[in-house]
């Protein structure tokens, strides 16, 4: 069972998606740089591998269209920003989900990547029908992350998502909480990793981004996750929001 590959989003066009490939060391090193990027899941790499393989996570990677005007200028901010992924790597997935594809081969640098995952026991856990997709792993450049890439990869990947054979009547997700996200310590933090300064008034949380797209909150749960500090090592516990939004 496996998602369409792609589908043309003319609304929110920034973006385009490519499968991930598990069997791809290059692929699994750029997907290892994103992940200490972002500083969330850099160690869980290997568990993502064994997952897409066996097809309950289908992940993509998220990479600028070719028809954006500006792509250039986005491709090189990001470039600046992460030099270690100035080399392009090369579309050869020959699997998505349980179904066969014939890769591209065409080379590209990605921008960030998406998942979507099957959660049976969350969706018993939190009361959602069997028709529920989960959206995972999100990540978007530091660099450029106003340029709508991440609102253009969420809307194709819950078009997507609806399609045969997943046929999702409901998207669910978890993020950072908006009481954590924007305390004065959050916010420090952010900063660190993003490599900029965002004045508090100026900072939208995970939780704000996601309602504007149409989740509606199911719950918070206390001390979900720990982040770790990658410089100092010190854990911190982080309360997470699950979320939902209704497609049909």
């Amino acid at each position: 069972m496996s998602p369409q590959e792609f589908i043309n989003s003319p609304k929110y066009g920034s973006a385009t998606l490519i499968p991930f490939d598990p069997n791809s060391e290059a692929q699994c090193k750029r997907l290892y740089e994103q992940r200490l990027a972002c500083s969330w899941d850099y160690d869980l790499i290997e568990e993502w591998r064994a997952k897409v393989r066996e097809g309950t996570k289908f992940m993509y990677w998220i990479t600028i269209n070719d028809e954006l005007p500006e792509k250039a200028d986005y491709l090189a901010k990001h470039i600046e920003r992460f030099p270690k992924e100035k080399e392009a790597i090369v579309d050869t997935a020959e699997t998505l989900g349980k179904s066969s594809r014939t890769p591209t081969l065409i080379s590209f640098i990605p921008i960030g990547h998406i998942a979507l995952e099957l959660y049976p026991e969350r969706q018993e856990q939190y009361s959602l029908p069997d028709s529920t997709v989960w959206i995972k792993s999100l990540y978007i450049s530091w660099a450029i992350q106003a340029g709508g890439f991440g609102r253009s990869a969420m809307h194709q990947l819950e078009r997507l998502a609806a399609l045969p054979p997943l046929n999702a009547t409901v998207m669910a997700l978890d993020t950072t909480t908006k009481k954590f996200q924007t305390t004065p310590e959050s916010i420090a933090i952010f900063n660190k990793i993003r490599g900029s300064e965002v004045a508090s008034a100026d900072f939208r949380s995970n939780e704000e981004w996601y309602t504007r797209q149409g989740y509606d909150i199911i719950c918070y749960v206390d001390e979900m996750y720990k982040w770790v500090d990658q410089e100092t090592g010190i854990a911190i516990s982080v309360p997470s929001v699950f979320m939902k939004k209704q497609l049909v």
